[in-house]
């Protein structure tokens, strides 16, 4: 089994809400208010698996987008309640030491403060929804 990558060293990327002529491509340093976002294609374009870029924020709720690339992560519970919305793949989870599987159209909410890890085998694009405050 491959070991777990830490989770503090995956940086967290925040989006810019700038706005581009409407022909100009999209970026992944770029993500803009008022339009419709390819998911599948910003996450293509991110410089690395399991660093998430933030599509949106609503009232203190983010919306982020990440590309899995197979590798797991160690286990971490945060302080509020998580979304994971597999978009493409699936997304393979230990939570409280249960198996999950969760493919692609799919999605599972974590509680806040539950511990939960990814294993091996979690491959795609990831939509989560969660607390940014």
């Amino acid at each position: 089994m491959p070991t777990a990558r830490p989770r503090d060293s995956f940086a967290r990327e925040p989006g810019t809400f700038a706005q581009r002529p409407a022909n100009a491509p999209l970026h992944a340093t770029s993500v803009h208010l008022m339009e419709a976002i390819k998911v599948r294609d910003l996450a293509a374009v991110l410089p690395g698996a399991w660093r998430s870029r933030v599509l949106g924020d609503v009232d203190g709720v983010a919306v982020k987008a990440l590309r899995m690339d197979g590798l797991p992560l160690e286990e971490e519970a945060h302080d509020c309640a998580e979304v994971l919305f597999v978009v493409d793949g699936r997304l393979e989870l230990d939570i409280r030491g249960t198996h999950l599987t969760v493919g692609a159209g799919e999605l599972c909410v974590v509680p806040a403060h539950t511990p939960h890890a990814v294993r091996p085998g979690s491959e795609g694009v990831l939509l989560i929804v969660e607390g940014s405050r």
